[in-house]
């Protein structure tokens, strides 16, 4: 039976623990390399070890519990090369439509919607109350952080970051040459092959 192992005992471990548990997935623990991440909070299950000295059991699986895309590739990349593999956790109360594809390791927050015809790539997380509309297309490694909409017939380009309710009208590509970094709030009306985007309209800053 696979066993989860969630990389990162942080805030964002502790809700994508939380988000394991809903959808029925036993973890293993977490894997971190400060001992103490957990101190203070309780009903947790433990900190096995860091990833350097952590070997991968043969029903181990794994989850990149970390809010930064940057981060998040170098910890999978890690993962891989121990010959680890990765599972998606999809909260029961996330909607997903119809032809949707969620590429292994991604984390989808209870409350998001991905209406139809969505393609999202690996390590993505999906926060809560988030909308990805139909026919767009989520790079690898992508944060969509809480109350973000992102319209439909959109392309975001891998290690991208969308803030806290920020915007993205129908149509948009953005980050397809290196990430874009959309701040929180931020109403995104028109394509950027890369930057840092704030305000409403966004512009690159």
């Amino acid at each position: 039976m696979t066993k989860l192992l969630i990389v990162g005992a942080g805030p964002m471990g502790r809700v994508a623990y939380a988000y394991a548990k809903d959808a029925g997935i036993e973890v293993k623990g977490f894997i971190d390399s400060r001992p103490g991440a957990l101190d203070g909070f309780t009903g947790y299950p433990p900190i096995i070890s860091s990833l350097d000295a952590y070997e991968p059991c043969a029903d181990d699986a794994f989850v990149i519990a970390l809010g930064d895309p940057a981060q998040k590739m170098d910890y999978a990349a890690q993962v891989r090369a121990k010959g680890g593999r990765f599972i998606s956790i999809v909260h029961p109360l996330a909607y997903v439509g119809m032809n949707v594809e969620i590429g292994e390791g991604t984390v989808v927050a209870p409350n998001a919607s991905i209406t139809n015809d969505v393609k999202i790539g690996r390590h993505v997380l999906i926060g809560l109350n988030a909308v990805v509309s139909h026919d767009s297309q989520i790079g690898d490694y992508v944060s969509i952080s809480p109350g973000c909409r992102v319209t439909g017939g959109c392309r975001i380009g891998a290690g991208s970051f969308l803030g806290v309710q920020s915007a993205v009208i129908p149509h948009c590509e953005l980050g397809l040459e290196s990430p874009v970094f959309v701040a929180a709030g931020a109403i995104v009306t028109k394509s950027f092959p890369s930057g840092r985007l704030m305000g409403v309209p966004a512009t690159c800053r």
